[in-house]
């Protein structure tokens, strides 16, 4: 009995030490002034107040809500599958009730809804600090990196042109139709090598076809066109590609999450070259509704990334490689979203992005982004399918769901917090901001503690998601991307993720 006694106050006693050793040395790197606010009373208090170690669901006594549909003025949902069951499946263990009032934690749609908040914001009923929805990009006419597709060009063009292809190499040659519908036509014209067109706000692989010659190309439809990658990697002989889910928790400072799990959604028919195969869609397309319509989809036609990898692995394929290759294009994905204009202003922890991004990888293993789209399926009904879309489904959900609404005790995450913001202040030496001014170099105020706070949160909340941006070892070589230049909050975050 007294042996356990003294192991108790033995440990006790240890952390009570190193955390006196952290206030110690923080109150010899501060010399507290009278104009100030660098006392360790004060440095120590920051993490405390606003509720930054709380659960921040509500300030009611009732139920978390989340709202998933949005409902237009006659009644009728115009939102459906970005949640649905899989969602309400992930949701309901932290006790969350659906609710179609404005009364919500969480507001999930599959468009962002900023009208709708806009009209709430003006009766200053939100947003709350426990009030999250998705959605911070604004896709103001459906513009952006998961807008249109014609849009999604744009932005990364835009990047190509600003910083060269050796830095933008993720997207195959690109033309939009019918404004370059004469190039295209002196493309085919020149190499008949093949090109495959997409609607602009196309879907399910509808009205996609894969043309050879100029006269294939379309009359009349806002398509984009691109140069088809014929050598793709294969599976069972089959052509494939990568559905993964990206997600922006935060614009100011940029975080950027990507998921280790994933699906590997492949075509019906095994590939082949052959011209007259090129109007046969269940060989080139590897969206499972083609398959569906065709009648020939199976279980086969979709697999889980890491059951993919561990294919690959066994075939001597480096997926190490091809996986840092993806994530070197999904941060500048996300960069392109601010090529012309900076990102939103978003008040911090209460809006996210979740996106699907559409990979190819060709025989040399190169990752090409083929789209992106802001409302990923999340639901899927073709029971043939289900079974490795529910469990990537629920992979993501199951980790970003705790992440954004913050549903985990924080109370264990205070020490450790509190010694890396120690450990921070002394070796950048960055002092807290002072109340009255004077100071004109990089400082800390409570915004920035909170903010650092919230990454710290994310950090040991990741499951498995992986921060990609900003992130040990290679956020610097980004920081070029930043249309305003690097802010001192992302400078802040950058050195925080380097300790």
């Amino acid at each position: 009995m007294w042996s356990l006694k003294f192991i108790v106050l033995t440990i006790s006693g240890t952390f009570f030490l190193i955390y006196s050793l952290s206030l110690y040395m923080l109150a010899s790197f501060f010399k507290c002034d009278q104009d100030g606010v660098t006392t360790v009373a004060e440095i120590t208090a920051i993490p405390f107040q606003n509720g930054l170690f709380e659960r921040m669901f509500t300030a009611n006594a009732r139920p978390p809500f989340v709202r998933f549909r949005w409902y237009t003025n006659s009644g009728g949902p115009i939102h459906i599958g970005y949640g649905g069951k899989t969602g309400m499946a992930v949701l309901e263990p932290y006790g969350f009730k659906e609710t179609t009032s404005d009364d919500w934690d969480l507001l999930w749609t599959m468009f962002p809804q900023w009208y709708y908040i806009s009209q709430l914001q003006e009766k200053l009923t939100v947003p709350n600090h426990w009030q999250v929805h998705n959605h911070c990009f604004t896709l103001l006419n459906n513009l952006g990196i998961s807008g249109t597709k014609i849009s999604q060009w744009e932005r990364y063009k835009c990047m190509l042109d600003r910083h060269g292809s050796d830095a933008f190499w993720y997207m195959p040659k690109t033309v939009i139709l019918p404004s370059d519908v004469e190039m295209l036509k002196k493309e085919l014209s020149k190499n008949p090598d093949p090109w495959i067109l997409k609607p602009s706000l196309g879907k399910q692989g509808i009205g996609v076809s894969i043309v050879t010659s100029p006269q294939d190309i379309p009359k009349s439809g806002k398509y984009v066109a691109q140069k088809y990658i014929s050598n793709p990697l294969l599976v069972f002989g089959r052509k494939f590609h990568l559905r993964l889910y990206l997600a922006v928790t935060n614009l100011h400072p940029l975080r950027i999450l990507l998921h280790k799990e994933g699906l590997a959604l492949l075509a019906s028919m095994n590939y082949s070259q052959n011209a007259n195969a090129f109007n046969m869609l269940s060989v080139h397309l590897t969206n499972a509704a083609v398959a569906d319509r065709a009648k020939t989809i199976t279980q086969q036609n979709s697999m889980l990334l890491t059951d993919l990898w561990r294919l690959l692995e066994a075939q001597k394929i480096d997926t190490h490689t091809i996986w840092n290759k993806i994530i070197d294009a999904m941060i500048k994905l996300v960069f392109s979203e601010q090529c012309e204009n900076d990102y939103e202003k978003r008040t911090s922890g209460t809006c996210f992005d979740l996106m699907g991004v559409d990979v190819l990888i060709d025989s040399y293993l190169t990752p090409y982004i083929m789209e992106t789209n802001n409302g990923p399926e999340l639901y899927t009904a073709n029971p043939d399918i289900r079974k490795a879309n529910d469990l990537a489904h629920k992979a993501v959900l199951n980790d970003l769901i705790p992440l954004v609404m913050r549903t985990k005790a924080a109370n264990t995450e205070r020490f450790e917090f509190q010694t890396k913001l120690t450990t921070f202040i002394m070796e950048y030496k960055i002092p807290l901001c002072r109340e009255l001014g004077g100071f004109s170099g990089i400082c800390l105020s409570e915004p920035d503690i909170a903010e650092l706070w919230r990454m710290h949160y994310e950090e040991v909340n990741l499951g498995n998601l992986q921060r990609i941006f900003p992130a040990k070892n290679w956020s610097h070589k980004y920081h070029q991307y930043f249309s305003s230049g690097l802010s001192r909050v992302d400078e802040i975050a950058a050195k925080w993720a380097e300790l």
